[in-house]
């Protein structure tokens, strides 16, 4: 099953990463962040979930797991119906505890288009809450557990059927395995972090630099460039993912090399950009300043010196 923790609406933060890392180090988590531009995980998650789809793939997933499949008649796609369907149903069922969940809710969703039809990714998380059974014999304890369950749904002339159903049972919430946390991580997410706090240092020197620069006018040119930056590195803090986009030319206004950004649900992005306009300034400011020490070092002629004018040589 592909991973159900990569899409969604994307909520981009205002302070830069080494910002937003010291706000998560001191207990400020997702939801408190959220709340600063007044959002909830929810409302975030509604602003990118298409409502027919989401009601579509609740009242499917719902059937199989109750396996009430007769429920399921007009609701998946004609091209999914062969002999062997009921038997997958089946296996679907058995992934799910043999209870009622807690909750359910939609965790993530995206859309695309293929052809005439537009096809949408709901993935939707039931929660169980730990519980006891009991029989003649034994006692058992059994723990709290999740189940993600990734719809692919079809749509064509307003009519949507579902033509993919995969279920991935997990012992956590997708708010755990997806929290920002320095505990457990990899070399590949420190890397990221390291280079995400040197890159944010660096630019607010650059800028101070420029501005504290005696070079008139074109001050403000340079400030502008210093705002470009080229090539995008994106780092999945849950997984240590990287991937690159080196063609990527981006504008910021701060600059901002280094930026956090994340789904309702899903995991923390770190974007990573070469601050290309601050390197070019600082190489003008290297030959700038060289420049002006030529100049400096250049000898300065001494007014008490004996002239010599045309024609005249020094006698013995």
């Amino acid at each position: 099953m592909k991973s159900p923790f990569h899409l969604g609406s994307i909520w981009k933060f205002g302070p830069r990463a080494a910002v937003l890392v010291c706000l998560l180090l001191t207990g400020c988590d997702r939801d408190d962040l959220l709340k600063l531009s007044g959002l909830t995980r929810v409302t975030l998650q509604q602003k990118n979930t298409p409502q027919l789809e989401e009601n579509l793939a609740r009242r499917c997933d719902e059937s199989i797991r109750q396996g009430r499949y007769e429920k399921l008649t007009g609701l998946l796609d004609p091209k999914i119906l062969d002999p062997g369907l009921r038997d997958k149903l089946v296996a679907v069922t058995k992934a799910f505890p043999d209870y009622n969940p807690v909750s359910v809710k939609t965790i993530d969703s995206k859309r695309s288009n293929l052809g005439d039809a537009t096809v949408t990714t709901i993935v939707l998380e039931y929660e169980f809450a730990p519980t006891i059974k009991t029989n003649s014999e034994s006692t058992e304890s059994i723990p709290g557990s999740w189940v993600f369950v990734d719809n692919v749904i079809q749509n064509v002339g307003g009519s949507p059927t579902v033509t993919g159903i995969d279920v991935q049972p997990s012992s956590e919430s997708v708010e755990s395995i997806n929290a920002f946390t320095l505990a457990d991580r990899g070399i590949s997410q420190y890397v990221a972090l390291f280079l995400a706090l040197l890159l944010s240092a660096f630019i607010v020197w650059v800028v101070v630099l420029c501005i504290r620069a005696k070079i008139g006018k074109q001050k403000w040119l340079w400030l502008l460039l210093i705002f470009a930056y080229v090539g995008h590195a994106s780092v999945d803090w849950t997984t240590g993912h990287w991937s690159f986009t080196p063609l990527s030319i981006r504008y910021g206004v701060p600059p901002i090399p280094a930026n956090m950004s994340c789904s309702a649900y899903g995991p923390w992005m770190m974007d990573l950009s070469l601050p290309l306009g601050a390197l070019v300034f600082l190489a003008f400011l290297r030959r700038q300043t060289a420049r002006a020490n030529v100049t400096t070092d250049l000898p300065v002629p001494n007014p008490d010196s004996p002239a010599i004018t045309g024609g005249q040589l020094p006698t013995g």
